[in-house]
Formats: C-alpha cells, sequence, structure tokens
C-alpha cells in the first residue's frame, strides 16, 4: 500500500466519519434515538466500498488492510469530532446514567466503565494505534 493510496483511503474514510458524527449531532440536539447497529452498517458498507476496487485491481491482501485502518480510524476520531460539534470536552464520554447506558454504542459502555484517566489513555492510544498502523502497513 503506498502513500497515495493510504491518504486517499483515509481521506474517504475520515469524510464518512464527519459525516456521521455531525449527523448523530443533529440526531442529539433534536432528543432522538440513535440507531448504533445501522451507523455501524453505513460505515461497513463504506469501508467494503473502498476495499472493493482496491481487492479487484490489485491484491486480496487489501480486504485485510482497509477494514484495519477503517476500524482503527473510526475508533481514533469518531468520538472526538462527535464531541466537538455537540460542544463537549475533547474525551466526553456521554452520562453516566442507566438510560445511556442501555442506549449508548458498546464501546461506549464499556469505556463508562473505566475511570476517566483510564478512558482518556485508551482514547489517546486509538489514535496513536492509527498512525502506527498507517506508517507500518505495506
Amino acid at each position: 500500500m503506498n502513500v497515495f493510496d493510504k491518504i486517499v483511503v483515509c481521506l474517504i474514510l475520515i469524510s464518512v466519519i464527519i459525516w456521521q458524527a455531525l449527523h448523530q449531532a443533529k440526531v442529539f440536539k433534536q432528543q432522538k434515538t440513535i440507531s448504533h447497529f445501522w451507523k455501524g452498517v453505513w460505515y461497513a458498507l463504506a469501508v467494503a466500498a473502498i476495499t472493493t476496487p482496491y481487492v479487484i485491481f490489485f491484491d486480496w491482501w487489501y480486504l485485510l488492510k482497509i477494514p484495519v485502518i477503517g476500524i482503527v480510524e473510526r475508533m481514533a476520531f469518531f468520538d472526538p469530532i462527535l464531541n466537538k460539534s455537540n460542544n463537549q470536552s475533547l474525551f466526553y464520554n456521554g452520562p453516566d446514567v442507566q438510560e445511556f447506558k442501555s442506549k449508548g454504542s458498546w464501546l461506549d459502555r464499556l469505556e463508562n466503565k473505566l475511570p476517566d484517566g483510564v478512558v482518556i489513555a485508551l482514547k489517546c492510544a486509538y489514535v496513536v494505534a492509527f498512525v502506527i498502523i498507517i506508517i507500518r502497513i505495506k
């Protein structure tokens, strides 16, 4: 995977992530329920749409590379973009109430069980993992 491919894939995926975060922020402001399942399906379809041409025209290894980039990029950047679009702090993780725990994403529910310092370290680790994967992936 050359530098151009990495840039193209990351820019397309970050565009989808930004769009979904802004849309979700709008839905939050309307106080509507978010379907995390369908958000995940749409993101998976976007990753598949990017992956398919690379597999067809280049190599089947892209079937592994691009989804890994997609998952790690979403973990690294979705929450901070969503938080900033909702005027929250960068590491805000949603309210720690029972109602949220039943409706939040599985990752948010897991992170809400951890101390704040651990959550901040974990979210920073997502960004570091993304950078390492982008640098190291061939």
